[in-house]
């Protein structure tokens, strides 16, 4: 039997080396030389000074292809084992190809963080979710409810107002969950049409002028007449309302003016204001899900991620240009010009951001800027008491959210007085400065969340009670509240009574 033959074409390399770090033997290649290799030299040197094996190494070398002896890099393991014949030491040296197995491993690793990254963007959207679905219908039912114990004419108006609005909000929040469902699932629809561009500039205006702000000036520029292009009007005029009114949200003076021109084979669209302005920070993650241009605006946080999925769906390309906060904001998408007679095409591709040139629509100019935004307010209601009247007791409410503040007004101004904190950082503030009984906190608010406020208004204080107020429903956000110092907790929608329960058992206490 030809044993050379059958170890030539054994998959592992084996190589037998003597003391004086000659190969004497070889299946692949030819014997007689010394051995080379820096990392087998180094191993195989220190099995002759120990005189003992050593086991399986990882490393990267060159080896000899079985068919030609051509060399190639791969992954190895190197196993080798000492002897001692009749005065002579070797080393034999067992070299396996583990490039395959080292690939498949890395295609597992990844595999398995992407899995990872999978659940965590699940787990962290159904968070979002919950928070946002639970923020406006705390209002709806709590306002609900108070309705139904007032004959006064001025409060039932007030309160009817506050459940429009919020019912408006959810509905948006339900329209954008339904766009990114059907996104994921590729079903969301595309209807193709010639559309008069001017026509619909004029016709978006129309949708969107009721939500201009009493300063603020809507302008719109059109192009040259009777101009047409084959795209889906309701998919165009969803982008262009989205961005018209986050720009009617943050310009509570000075202008808006949007339009569209014709840009070489793209139809550049644009959406200009002299408003609040966008900080590098934000811009960069304005068009991912639940990312918001102001913390303290209500929205969703998806209606920029749902334009730039329609847009680049429809070839095209979005962006936002803003010198910084206070100095207004241009927001800018294009899509291929396709004129009446040509076919657009309907197939998704993977497209590129660029800057797109912005020919005469630059940010606004010094003089158009309005001023810096005012500081958040700070609301702080006292009554007023004699020696007859027993002092109310104080409950300092952090509460970014204007609604759900009123809501809390509306149940407990009778029996307690009140202060109000915008964010958390005001609440650790106005906790020094008004030393009150009761702290309501909420979870989610800007520039400092609850958790940290708590902290920092427990440095000083572990005697108040803290109740946290969060629209967060999931069991490990409840055991994450009652491990990070506060007393009890309320879940949004809030129940009149139960909060009134809790906050009677920390007084108690």
């Amino acid at each position: 039997m030809n044993y050379e033959l059958i170890l030539r074409y054994v998959r592992a390399y084996i190589i037998v080396v003597a003391r004086d770090m000659t190969v004497v033997y070889t299946n692949r290649g030819t014997a007689d030389k010394k051995l080379d290799t820096p990392f087998l030299v180094d191993v195989v040197g220190k099995a002759f000074i120990d005189k003992k094996s050593f086991d399986a190494k990882e490393s990267r070398m060159s080896v000899p292809n079985v068919t030609d002896f051509t060399p190639r890099e791969i992954d190895v393991w190197v196993k080798g084992e000492y002897f001692d014949m009749e005065g002579e030491e070797y080393v034999v040296l067992t070299i396996s190809d583990i490039t395959s197995i080292k690939r498949e491993r890395s295609n597992s690793e990844q595999a398995i963080s992407r899995a990872k990254n999978e659940a965590d963007c699940k787990s962290s959207y159904l968070a979002n979710m919950s928070h946002e679905i639970r923020t406006p219908l705390n209002a709806i039912l709590g306002f609900s409810k108070l309705l139904t114990k007032t004959d006064d004419r001025e409060k039932q108006a007030k309160y009817c107002e506050v459940i429009e609005n919020n019912t408006h909000l959810l509905q948006q929040l339900i329209d954008d969950v339904l766009d990114i469902a059907k996104m994921e699932s590729g079903t969301l629809k595309y209807q193709y049409e010639t559309v008069d561009l001017n026509e619909l500039i004029e016709s978006v205006g129309s949708t969107v002028r009721m939500r201009v702000q009493p300063n603020t000036v809507l302008n719109h520029v059109l192009g040259m007449a009777d101009f047409r292009i084959v795209t889906d009007r309701d998919r165009l005029s969803q982008v262009l309302i989205n961005l018209l009114t986050n720009a009617c949200k943050f310009t509570p003076k000075g202008s808006i003016t949007f339009g569209y021109e014709e840009q070489d084979d793209n139809v550049y669209f644009f959406v200009k204001d002299t408003g609040l302005g966008i900080s590098k920070e934000k811009q960069e993650l304005l068009f991912k899900r639940f990312s918001k241009q102001n913390d303290e605006q209500s929205g969703t946080g998806l209606g920029l991620s749902i334009c730039k999925n329609i847009i680049e769906t429809m070839h095209g390309e979005i962006g936002v240009r803003s010198a910084g906060e206070g100095k207004g904001s241009l927001f800018w998408f294009t899509i291929p010009l396709v004129l009446p007679g040509e076919t657009p095409e309907t197939e998704d591709t993977e497209t590129a951001p660029i800057h797109a040139p912005l020919i005469g629509h630059g940010i606004a100019d010094e003089d158009e800027r309005p001023a810096p935004a005012p500081a958040a307010r700070i609301e702080e209601k006292t009554v007023p008491t004699t020696k007859a009247t027993r002092k109310k007791p104080k409950i300092l409410v952090a509460e970014d959210n204007e609604s759900n503040y009123l809501l809390f007004e509306s149940i407990l101004e009778d029996d307690y007085e009140l202060v109000h904190a915008w964010n958390g950082r005001e609440a650790v503030d106005m906790f020094a400065a008004n030393n009150p009984d009761l702290i309501l906190m909420d979870i989610s608010m800007p520039y400092m969340d609850g958790y940290e406020a708590t902290r920092n208004i427990r440095k000083t204080s572990t005697d108040i009670p803290i109740i946290a107020v969060t629209a967060y429903a999931f069991s490990s956000d409840k055991e994450r509240i009652m491990e990070n110092g506060f007393n009890s907790y309320v879940s949004k929608p809030v129940n009149a009574d139960r909060l009134l329960n809790e906050i009677n058992n920390c007084m108690k206490k």
